[in-house]
C-alpha cells in the first residue's frame, strides 16, 4: 500500500512537515546559541585585557624559546604604533616582533640593537588594526640563563596613532620574563 492510498496519509504529511520544520528550527537555534557562546567567550577574553598597550609575562627555563604577547585595547581605531623595548641581554634574547594573523595587513619595521629595539607598525591603506582578539603581535624570546627569578621587559617611547595620525593616549604596561632555571626532563 503506498502512502497516497493510506487513509491517514493526509494527516501524516502535515505532521511530518511540522516535525521536520521543528527539528530544522531547533538546529538553527542551537547553531545560533553556539555561535553566540563563542563570541561571548571571545568578548570575555578581550574584556580581561587591560586598557592600553601591554606586554605579557611568560614563564620559561634556560634554553627554551617562547613568544611574548603584546596586547592593545582601545575604544578608538588604531592605525599605527611605535614603541621601544629594553631587556637584559645577559638573561634573554628578543627577536623581531611578528604580527598576529588578524593584523598581517599591517607592515612592521624593527631596528634591533644590544638590549634595545624600536618597532614601527603602519599600513598605507589607512586601515585600522583589528583589536577584537586583544593580542596584536608576539615577540620571540630565547632564554640563556639558569637563573631563577624574573627580569623586566620594558616598553618605552610608545606612540599610538589614530585617525588623521592623531596620537591616542593609552596606559602602557611593561612585561616580565619569569625564569625557572633549568628545564626538567
Amino acid at each position: 500500500m503506498n502512502h497516497k492510498s493510506h487513509p491517514n496519509s493526509s494527516i501524516f504529511r502535515p505532521v511530518n512537515r511540522f516535525t521536520g520544520m521543528t527539528i530544522l528550527m531547533a538546529l538553527i537555534a542551537m547553531l545560533i546559541l553556539a555561535a553566540c557562546g563563542k563570541n561571548d567567550s571571545k568578548k570575555t577574553a578581550v574584556a580581561e585585557i587591560p586598557e592600553g598597550l601591554a606586554l605579557g609575562s611568560v614563564t620559561v627555563a634556560d634554553g627554551q624559546n617562547v613568544n611574548l604577547p603584546m596586547t592593545l585595547k582601545s575604544e578608538l581605531p588604531v592605525l599605527g604604533l611605535q614603541f621601544d623595548i629594553a631587556w637584559d641581554t645577559s638573561l634573554v634574547t628578543l627577536g623581531e616582533p611578528v604580527m598576529v594573523a588578524s593584523n598581517e595587513f599591517m607592515s612592521i619595521r624593527s631596528k634591533m640593537g644590544a638590549g634595545r629595539s624600536r618597532s614601527l607598525i603602519f599600513n598605507t591603506q589607512s586601515k585600522a588594526m583589528d583589536l577584537t582578539a586583544g593580542e596584536i603581535l608576539t615577540i620571540p624570546v630565547t632564554i640563556h640563563s639558569r637563573m631563577v627569578g624574573e627580569t623586566p621587559i620594558q616598553l618605552t617611547q610608545v606612540i599610538v596613532a589614530g585617525s588623521n595620525a592623531k596620537q591616542i593616549d593609552l596606559p602602557v604596561l611593561s612585561g616580565r620574563i619569569i625564569l625557572t632555571g633549568t628545564a626538567t626532563p
